[in-house]
This record gives structure tokens, sequence and C-alpha cells, in this order.
């Protein structure tokens, strides 16, 4: 038979080859199919044990979710509880409160422990009052000055404008406040020639200074204010002027023959608001390598002095203040006496007691006391 299909088919090799291969195939796909079977049966077990755990998972929750709620119930119970208790706990004792007697009130111990804190306050205030040795009114600078007069008392201004008469031509408390001075300081009954000094820094007397030379200016009396405060000058400042040339200028050469002759050179003459009167300024200048320190002792110096308190009504210098200062111990020779401006809150006793010293020492008049910065309103003065 296999003879015969060879002779009449010329490919019957290649066909049997191809019929062999679709037996396999066909095995082939009958194995996979099983296995596909079997795989599908294990797929249909695996969804059904997760559906299942899915399930339990839900379950768990749920009871997760009731003992939660159980026990949020058993707190807010005991919370309940707890107030209820201490409620009861609290009428009972509020009546046996009630119950009890009445005790006498201790007033006895009550009146003590006041009596005793009263005193304790009154001592506190009086050991600040003793330990602070400052002056704060005017009344304390007179009773320690003693036969020293207080010349007069100038408030505490914030703004520089409220603090210069320069600014106050019309009336005001400031400008009548250095009027009732330069009445005092009238020139005829006292010296022409009077040194502004203080005993530290900060006291506020070049302020005083150029408020003096405005009043007198006021007055219509020929004022000079020179600014002798060489180290920290400024009166220029003060009154918007150049600070050079100046006192300063007396320490350079050449010097000019005539010392009197450098009024015209150092002097400015300033014109007062509303044609309220003229004074003249004669600023510091500016030192360069020059020590001060012996101006005071220079015969020049003396010399251009005397002629300055020749030409007008009243001079009246700005010194340095006198502690640690030689310059204005100095001047003491020169004039023919000193204001000593005192600080309010800031100078005290002892320090007015040395300064008084120092000048009666350096035989310098003191004519009197200006209380500056003064937070208490104007004595007597509405």
């Amino acid at each position: 038979m296999e003879r015969v299909l060879r002779s009449r088919f010329a490919d019957y090799d290649q066909l049997v080859r191809l019929t062999e291969r679709k037996t396999l195939l066909k095995a082939e796909l009958a194995r996979r199919e099983e296995m596909a079977n079997s795989l599908r049966q294990k797929m249909g077990t695996l969804s059904g044990e997760q559906v299942e755990y899915a399930n339990l998972l839900r379950k768990v929750e749920q009871c997760r979710e009731r003992i939660s709620t159980l026990l949020d119930r058993k707190v807010d119970l005991q919370i309940q509880m707890g107030w209820i208790s201490g409620n009861v706990t609290l009428l009972e004792k509020a009546a046996r409160e009630a119950a009890r007697p009445l005790e006498r009130f201790p007033v006895g111990s009550v009146v003590f422990w006041g009596l005793l804190a009263i005193a304790g306050i009154a001592g506190a205030v009086y050991f600040v009052e003793v330990s602070d040795d400052t002056f704060k009114a005017d009344f304390d600078v007179t009773r320690a000055a003693g036969d020293v007069p207080l010349l007069g008392v100038v408030p505490w201004a914030p703004q520089e404008q409220d603090r210069l008469l320069w600014f106050h031509p019309y009336r005001s408390p400031l400008r009548e406040e250095f009027s009732r001075i330069t009445a005092f300081l009238l020139p005829g009954q006292w010296p022409k020639a009077l040194m502004v000094t203080s005993w530290d820094e900060g006291a506020g007397k070049s302020t005083v200074a150029a408020n003096l030379a405005v009043a007198f200016a006021h007055s219509t009396y020929a004022a000079t204010l020179v600014d002798l405060d060489l180290y920290k000058p400024v009166q220029h400042l003060l009154f918007d002027v150049p600070s050079d040339p100046g006192v300063s200028m007396l320490m350079r050469e050449p010097r000019p023959e005539n010392p009197v002759e450098l009024f015209e050179t150092l002097a400015r003459r300033l014109a007062l608001p509303m044609r309220a009167g003229e004074m003249d300024l004669i600023p510091a200048g500016q030192l360069e390598e020059q020590s001060p320190s012996g101006l005071a002792r220079d015969p020049f110096f003396a010399e251009f002095l005397a002629g300055l308190k020749s030409r007008g009504d009243v001079v009246l210098y700005d010194t340095p203040p006198l502690a640690g200062s030689a310059m204005a111990l100095a001047m003491a020779s020169h004039v023919d006496g000193a204001i000593l401006v005192v600080e309010a809150g800031v100078t005290t006793r002892r320090q007015l007691q040395e300064a008084g010293a120092l000048l009666k020492k350096v035989g310098c008049p003191l004519v009197g006391l200006v209380l500056s910065k003064s937070r208490d309103s104007l004595p007597g003065r509405g």
C-alpha cells in the first residue's frame, strides 16, 4: 500500500511528516487544554477564598466599630458618674459647713497686718527719699543752697525749639521765667561779666546761657555771648552760625597787636526775631593742635576779655563744667560772678556743695542757681 502511494504521490514523504506533526500538535493541544482546565479550577478556588477573606475583614471592622462605640459609652458613663458623685460630695460638704456655728471674724489680726503693711510702705518710701540725694523741685534747691538765691526754674522740653528762647518772640512761660532772671541780674545792680557753668555735662548750661543772652537782648541791653566750651561747643549750633572764626583764633599766630580788634572779626551780630533786639555771639571756633588749658592764663586773652566787658552791658561766658575742667576755674579771675545750672533729678546736694566750695576757693562769687529740666510746673508762675 505504501509502495502504491509512493508511486502515485511524489510528495508522500512530506505528507507523512505533516501528518505526524499534526498528530503531535493535537496531542500537545489536548495536554494544554487539560492544563488550562486545571488552572481554571484552581483560579476558581482562589477567587472563592479571596471573597471569603474579604467578607471576614468586613466582619472584623464591624466588630471593631462596635467595640469602640461600647468603650466610648463606658467612658461617658464613668464621667457622668464622677460628676454625680462629686456633686453629691460637694453638697454634703456644703451642708456640713452650713450646719457649723459661725466663728468670730479676726478683726484684730486684719488691723495688725494692715498697719504693718502701711508701715512697710512708708518705710520704703522714706528710704527712697533719703537715699535719693538729687534735686527734684525748686524748694529742694532753696533748702540746700542756703544764702545763694534760686534765680529760676527751666521746665523740661522734648524739642529744641521748646527749650530755646530764640523761638519765643512773644509772651510764653519760658520767656517770662528768663525775664525774671534778667530782672534779678540787671546790669548796674549785679556784675556785668558772668560765667554760666554746671557741675557735670548734660545739665543744660549752654541752653541757659543762650536764653539769658536772648533775654537781655529782649530787654534792650547790649549782650554778648562767648562760647568757651572749646572741646564741646554748641552755641554755633543753637544759633545756626559758622563755628569759625571763634575764640580758638586767640591761640593762633600771628596775633594782632590790639586784641580788642578781634572783636569785629569774631563776633556775630544776631538780630532777634520780630525785631525784639540784637545780641553778639562769639563761637568757640575749631581747635587744631592747640590746647585751651592755658588760654585763661594768657595775658593776651585777659586783655581781650577786658575789652569785651567794656563794649556792652553784659557778657555771658558758656564755660565747661566744673568737674574735671581747669578752664572753668581759671575763668574765675576774669568774671564778676558765676551762675550754676542744677539739673533736676541728676545733680546731687553733695555736687552742689563741692561746686560752691571750688568757686569760693578761686574767689568767684556764686551769684545764683538755675534749676533746669524740671518736670514740675514753674513754681507760683501759673
